[in-house]
């Protein structure tokens, strides 16, 4: 069996493909593709999050590349959202597994999102932000609910399993970030990563005004 040793769960926005990158360049790491199969937010077979479908040997095949002497892993958002299935699921299949949740200011995730969503025709320009933000059921919104999510893995895992991070400490601390995290996934921390390149970042609008 190919399974991962590390899940980055979390959340949209926050700097998960950035971190995910970045692990993908330590040449004992092994990042699968796609980065994001949320199997792990859904029943098997069920298609659930942004479309993905995977059975348990489709899932397995991901990982099937990885050397003996890498660790793999993924990047789905999806898991802190769905927490409550995802987290007991994860423990069940993989219980040694190391978790990694990345957050942001929520406001400013929710902006971030926004405008992303704006940008790939996900929202309509009429929507403004502030109906997105206020709406409890809006997708938006939940996105930035940090507290049930991580409340629900953390009655599944033990705390040592899990490492939280913030987004303002990958883009300012980059280099102390990523020691930390190669430490919490058992590979050599002292490898060079390249910081030069950032990945999906969010398109904001010339104008402060509009953007405000």
């Amino acid at each position: 069996m190919s399974l991962p040793d590390f899940i980055i769960g979390g959340a949209p926005k926050c700097g998960t493909s950035s971190l995910f990158q970045y692990l993908g360049q330590h040449p004992e790491v092994f990042t699968s593709d796609p980065k994001e199969p949320h199997f792990f937010a859904s029943e098997e077979g069920e298609k659930k999050v942004r479309g993905m479908k995977f059975t348990r040997g489709e899932y397995e095949d991901l990982f099937d590349e990885k050397r003996t002497e890498q660790v793999a892993g993924e990047a789905s958002t999806g898991y802190l959202f769905h927490a409550d299935t995802a987290a007991p699921k994860i423990k069940k299949v993989v219980p040694d597994v190391r978790l990694i949740f990345i957050l942001r200011n929520p406001i400013e995730r929710c902006r971030s999102d926004y405008w992303y969503r704006l940008h790939t025709g996900s929202i309509p320009f009429s929507r403004p932000f502030s109906s997105c933000v206020s709406d409890p059921s809006h997708w938006i919104f939940h996105g930035s609910e940090y507290k049930r999510g991580l409340s629900t893995f953390l009655q599944n895992f033990s705390q040592e399993k899990i490492l939280i991070l913030l987004t303002k400490d990958l883009s300012e601390n980059s280099e102390k970030t990523l020691r930390r995290v190669c430490r919490h996934i058992g590979v050599k921390s002292d490898f060079s990563f390249d910081f030069s390149v950032r990945h999906n970042e969010t398109k904001y609008p010339r104008s402060v005004r509009l953007c405000r």
